[in-house]
């Protein structure tokens, strides 16, 4: 039954759901293209710009330049409604807390009472979802079933974690609100 629910949880996020879209970055063909992030807004065309400066892409309506391809937004309201706004981060802006759980929970979908996954990363004290002993038998993985979606996002949102680290070390001086 939690299985089942988690499941429905993923599924929601990844594109069922009544938009009809995915709330992480670069899945599907209908995705968040106005993320309130510094890195997805600002042109990659190596000027250096204030803090100031980002306001005028924060503001623009134009979509992003560069995807942040596997990081997750905000999400819908209460009433499954959602306003792809740049502006408006309660649903765009991707948080290392929601991105974090999102990742933590493809893990544990995915997992095999911890077999499969590296012993040397952070995410190998991640408990399985199910006891070892209720663990459902491992299905044949068919390109574009929720197994192999959740391990190849897991792989990206682990790599979007990791960048979005060395971004905020590196040039975060100031935020956009």
């Amino acid at each position: 039954m939690l299985q089942r629910f988690a499941t429905s949880q993923m599924d929601y996020i990844l594109g069922k759901n009544p938009m009809k879209m995915s709330y992480e970055v670069g899945f599907g063909n209908k995705f968040p293209r106005h993320v309130h992030h510094r890195g997805a807004s600002i042109p990659h065309d190596n000027k250096k710009y204030s803090c100031t400066g980002g306001w005028k892409w924060r503001d623009s309506h134009d979509p992003d330049p560069n995807n942040i391809t596997g990081a997750m937004v905000g999400g819908p309201d209460r009433f499954d409604q959602f306003r792809d706004v740049r502006t408006n981060y309660n649903y765009t802006e991707p948080t290392l807390a929601g991105n974090a759980g999102l990742v933590a929970a493809l893990v544990s979908l995915t997992s095999s009472g911890g077999h499969g996954i590296d012993e040397n990363t952070i995410f190998s004290e991640i408990p399985p979802f199910f006891h070892r002993a209720l663990q459902p038998q491992p299905q044949p993985q068919h390109r574009g079933s929720l197994e192999s979606r959740a391990s190849l996002h897991t792989r990206v949102s682990r790599i979007v974690f990791l960048l979005s680290l060395l971004f905020v070390q590196k040039h975060l001086v100031c935020s956009l609100v």
